[in-house]
């Protein structure tokens, strides 16, 4: 399977997610590989602590423009491939668009800016499955605030309208644990007390089915 993340905002939390999706699945016995198309380096920092610290490893690759062959190649010779992917609409998205099976596009529905960003994204996608008619898209509501007000006004909002890319049912709440988790090079499911965010992070890869 080739997952990818990806967005028109930064700071939605995909590397987060990218990392916490390989933890949990190499947790699994599943061999994965991180593909990383994004100069920043917060997936690569994040490796390097794993590696420092003594952490089980997989491969993380770097491959940029049009990547559509390469993550192929990949796919090869593991069970999933996560593709890590710029906080815009980049090459490498719509590239690595027409070869994914599942593409999650993470929201925090408390902001204005990432919401108002789903018309374009929605269109990128639209655009994508012209081509690639396989790919399965999601939304999935991110760091969702403890009174999930926000969150289910914007799943309402979307599920009303069969037109939008549609929001997984899964979701992930605000939590300490996945930014403790990442400053030490690990998933939540290498941490202590993270019940509530292990578990968020296995229904959503149930749910799309990895």
């Amino acid at each position: 399977m080739i997952l990818v993340i990806g967005g028109d905002k930064g700071g939605t939390g995909k590397t987060t997610l990218a990392a916490n999706f390989a933890v949990c699945l190499i947790k699994q016995g599943k061999a994965v590989t991180l593909v990383k198309t994004d100069n920043n380096n917060s997936i690569s920092d994040w490796y390097e602590e794993r590696q420092k610290n003594n952490l089980p490893l997989f491969p993380l690759i770097e491959c940029f423009g049009k990547v559509e062959s390469e993550i192929r190649s990949v796919e090869k010779r593991c069970d999933v491939v996560i593709v890590d992917t710029a906080g815009y609409d980049s090459p490498e998205l719509r590239s690595a668009l027409q070869c994914a099976d599942v593409l999650i596009s993470p929201v925090r529905p408390s902001s204005p800016t990432e919401v108002n960003s789903l018309t374009k994204v929605n269109g990128i996608i639209k655009k994508a499955q012209q081509l690639n008619p396989k790919l399965n898209p999601w939304i999935l509501l991110y760091r969702c605030k403890p009174n999930h007000k926000d969150r289910l006004e914007l799943y309402d909002y979307l599920t009303a309208d069969k037109d939008w890319i549609q929001p997984l049912q899964s979701f992930v709440t605000q939590a300490t644990a996945f930014d403790n988790a990442m400053n030490e090079g690990k998933g939540v499911h290498e941490m202590k007390d993270t019940g509530k965010a292990k578990a968020q992070i296995e229904l959503v890869l149930q749910e799309i089915g990895v």
